[in-house]
């Protein structure tokens, strides 16, 4: 009786164990962030310098106008704000400053985005290409 009970336990535990596994092996790949922001990067908007803080946090410059990017990051995306030096109300949104998204590839080597004023609006395209690490 206890050799059969103790038999039916180990079976019942091993098949939860099992589904344990295969579930977490399932969650998707967006929470798993493999690849490193920092370097300079070739985008639409000039040369861009980004460095990561940690595992979630880009902090940047680019050429035009000055810019600035912050960003957090979410697996395979960073997500944040622009912001430019313009003549009239620098680093301000709606028109000096707003959200940006980029989707990093698989090889870490591009990315591909977008951006508008404040946070509403039409998006704009903004893809850059990594010409140098760290």
């Amino acid at each position: 009786m206890l050799l059969k009970f103790y038999c039916d336990y180990m079976r019942r535990n091993l098949w939860i164990g099992a589904a344990a596994v295969l579930m977490l092996l399932s969650l998707p790949a967006a929470f798993a962030q493999s690849c490193d922001w920092t370097g300079t990067w070739e985008t639409n908007w000039g040369e861009m310098e980004l460095q990561q803080h940690g595992n979630n946090t880009v902090t940047g410059t680019y050429t035009h106008d000055n810019g600035r990017i912050s960003g957090t990051i979410l697996g395979d995306v960073l997500i944040g704000t622009w912001s430019e030096d313009a003549q009239e109300d620098p680093y301000m949104p709606p028109y000096n400053a707003g959200e940006v998204e980029f989707t990093i590839s698989d090889d870490c080597s591009s990315f591909d985005g977008r951006w508008r004023y404040g946070s509403s609006g039409e998006w704009g395209s903004w893809s850059g290409t990594r010409i140098m690490e760290r």
